[in-house]
C-alpha cells in the first residue's frame, strides 16, 4: 500500500473550512471523534498577474472562458478520533497527536 501524502495543504489557497468535535466520557476514559471539513473552489482571477510557473491566474482564466481549461471545486474531511484516559495529556509532535 501505497503511503498517503500529507503535503496536500500546499494546494489549497483561500478555503472554507470547518471542525466538528463529538467528545464521550465513559467512567475514567475520554473519546473524541474529530472532522475537519474542508471546501476550495479553484477559480482563477480575470487580469491577475500571479500565477505559477509559465502560466498566470489571468492566463487560466481567458483559458477557463475559452474551455481550454475548467474552474472546480475540492471538498475533503479528514476524520480522527483520540482516546485517553483521566489525567493523561494530548501532545502534538511532528504533527501527530499522542496521549503521554
Amino acid at each position: 500500500m501505497q503511503a498517503i501524502r500529507q503535503d496536500w495543504h500546499l494546494s489549497i489557497g483561500d478555503a472554507s473550512a470547518a471542525i466538528f468535535v463529538k467528545c464521550k466520557r465513559t467512567g475514567n476514559s475520554y473519546e473524541a471523534v474529530i472532522k475537519y471539513y474542508i471546501l476550495d473552489y479553484y477559480d482563477w482571477e480575470t487580469n491577475a498577474t500571479k500565477g505559477a510557473a509559465l502560466v498566470s491566474d489571468g492566463d487560466m482564466y481567458k483559458l477557463h472562458v475559452a474551455g481550454d481549461a475548467r474552474e472546480f471545486r475540492t471538498i475533503g474531511l479528514y476524520e480522527t478520533t483520540l482516546k485517553w484516559n483521566q489525567g493523561q495529556k494530548l501532545r502534538l509532535k511532528s504533527d501527530k497527536i499522542y496521549v503521554s
